[in-house]
């Protein structure tokens, strides 16, 4: 059986999510959105994104009234922040040979949608900080363009899942969103 282009996006996305939460406990709410809550989609410039993998403060209970002893059932609130504290943007691309077609979309496509997205998104929160994670650089007969300036020049920081040093850097920055 063949995969969908789509399985192995999601599993780098798990594994980038996975390897945050190993990095930085539990201090922070780092999870893919399933549009359950209000925050799931983030506003843009031009209208609501859709988005890999949210960061997020921890979602805090607040009770109305102490708890009884006769019973389980509490009432209150969920703190929740309007807007998340990160945003990352995971693009997967296979280690295909340059004379081999990639089938789906390439990374340079892929890459011109997050810029897209995540531009439109940095417009309307400049608080909200803005990551794109690759599986890899590209290789030859794909793009050479200098990816790491591209999108700093709008605010995004940009790392390579595959580089070690590339990884403590996001773990940095991650990081320095602990409340």
């Amino acid at each position: 059986m063949n995969k969908s282009p789509k399985e192995p996006g999601d599993a780098f996305e798990n594994e980038v999510i996975d390897f945050l939460v190993r990095s930085v406990g539990s201090d922070l709410w780092i999870h893919k959105p399933e549009g359950k809550l209000p925050g799931d989609k983030i506003l843009g410039a031009s209208g609501l994104w859709e988005v890999d993998i949210i960061i997020e403060k921890p979602l805090k209970f607040i009770e109305d009234e102490p708890r009884t002893k006769t019973g389980n059932v509490r009432s209150g609130t969920l703190e929740h922040d309007p807007l998340p504290r990160a945003v990352i943007e995971c693009k997967w691309a296979g280690p295909i040979a340059a004379e081999k077609r990639q089938k789906g979309s390439s990374l340079d496509s892929n890459l011109a949608r997050a810029y897209e997205h995540l531009n439109d998104i940095h417009l309307k929160n400049q608080q909200t900080k803005l990551f794109v994670v690759v599986s890899r650089l590209p290789i030859r007969g794909e793009q050479s363009r200098d990816y790491l300036l591209l999108f700093r020049n709008i605010g995004v920081g940009f790392f390579n899942f595959g580089d070690p040093s590339d990884r403590q850097r996001l773990v940095e920055e991650v990081t320095t969103l602990i409340p």
